[in-house]
């Protein structure tokens, strides 16, 4: 009897007690495409997210690299599941507090020749956000397009049934974008429409059903709108009234994440 497959039930139940993402937050790329038929369960756990601004308030001023509050640690994580429909296609859709995505995937899968590559396009909404960043739902979507590739890198195990993968994806992104700082003793939370051009590193490790990866998920911002003070329902957020904000701008920012998976299904 293989007992290692309600264990990681349990390590992705646990992790979906601490932690959530939200819409302003891309998905995670997936790894490389599997084999026609192949199951995986995900869970996302944002490590943290960092933006460069200057922003002006009634209250005072900020300027520099800050931690960006458009996530909270509430249940139930951003839970997800992806579908190898053939072995060049799958589809992914996933479901957090704050937000809502699904993505469709075209390229070749793990171990083509000269590196497994994928394009992806997908959406993000809280249109059924449970808690959204905002006093109404459908305030942050965003829609995206990106290319991903995963070279092999060397294992460190003997055993075939470990792999790695770099993880490197670069991408475009429109959409209404949700942000929080602290300045002083105040809390500015705003959204404003940005395109934005996203890439990602990382690496990811797969053995036997466990999969992993650790992915750093720099943008730059390219044009956004004027920026639009919202009520935040977050605890870490004052209530925001409109003449409060004077100025924001931000023209990049990073989000660590963490992804902890299961493949129930994996015809490698």
């Amino acid at each position: 009897m293989n007992v290692r497959l309600p264990f990681a039930y349990l390590v992705l139940g646990v992790l979906g007690l601490i932690a959530t993402s939200c819409a302003s937050v891309p998905g995670t790329p997936g790894g490389p495409l599997q084999r026609a038929g192949a199951v995986q369960l995900s869970e996302t756990q944002q490590l943290y997210d960092l933006s460069r601004i200057q922003l002006a308030t009634t209250v005072g001023s900020e300027q520099g690299f800050h931690a960006d509050a458009g996530t909270t640690w509430v249940f139930p994580a951003r839970l997800g599941g992806r579908v190898a429909i053939t072995d060049w296609l799958d589809t992914a859709a996933d479901w957090g507090v704050s937000d809502m995505g699904g993505e469709l995937r075209v390229g070749v899968p793990e171990g083509a020749h000269p590196l497994p590559f994928a394009v992806l396009i997908g959406a993000r909404t809280d249109r059924l956000a449970v808690f959204p960043a905002g006093d109404y739902t459908g305030q942050q979507h965003a829609i995206r397009a990106r290319l991903e590739a995963y070279p092999a890198l060397p294992s460190p195990s003997a055993t075939p049934l470990a792999r790695f993968h770099a993880v490197l994806a670069l991408g475009a992104s429109h959409g209404r974008y949700f942000h929080a700082f602290v300045v002083g003793e105040y809390d500015p939370s705003l959204i404003r429409d940005e395109d934005r051009i996203e890439g990602a590193i990382g690496a990811e490790l797969r053995h036997e059903r466990f999969v992993g990866s650790l992915i750093a998920l720099p943008y730059f911002v390219a044009r956004s709108s004027a920026p639009t003070a919202v009520d935040c329902r977050f605890p870490e957020c004052s209530l925001v009234r409109q003449e409060s904000l004077l100025g924001y701008q931000q023209d990049f920012g990073v989000t660590i994440t963490l992804n902890l998976g299961i493949a129930l299904n994996n015809r490698r």
